[in-house]
Parts: C-alpha cells; structure tokens; sequence
C-alpha cells in the first residue's frame, strides 16, 4: 500500500516527530514494567544457526 501526499502535507506531519536513537528506544523498552527478557540456554540459541557449509555463489555478470 502507498498514501500520496504533497511535500508541504509531508512537512506537516514529519514536523512533530523527533528523532530518536535506537539504544534509548531499547533502553527505554527494557525499563518497561511489562518487558519480560527472553532468557534462552546458549546450547538453544547456537542450534537454530545452519552448519552447513555454504553455498557457491557468484554474482551475474
């Protein structure tokens, strides 16, 4: 989906929204009383990585 708007109607409602950096918004997340960290064994996390040695490849020419 896409929405058509004029630069002048962008401007409008970009104008009111800052920037924020991403380590604040984790921060931020993470400060919440509903955040619940997901705690996962190393030996659970490493089995979800393919060990397979990888594909050839070769960008087209």
């Amino acid at each position: 989906m896409a929405v058509l708007v004029s630069a002048a109607e962008y401007q409008q409602l970009h104008a009111g929204q800052e920037r924020r950096d991403f380590w604040d918004l984790i921060t931020e997340m993470r400060a919440a009383p509903s955040f619940a960290p997901v705690d996962r064994p190393l030996e659970e996390v490493n089995a979800w990585r393919d060990r397979q040695p990888a594909r050839d490849f070769a960008w087209p020419e």
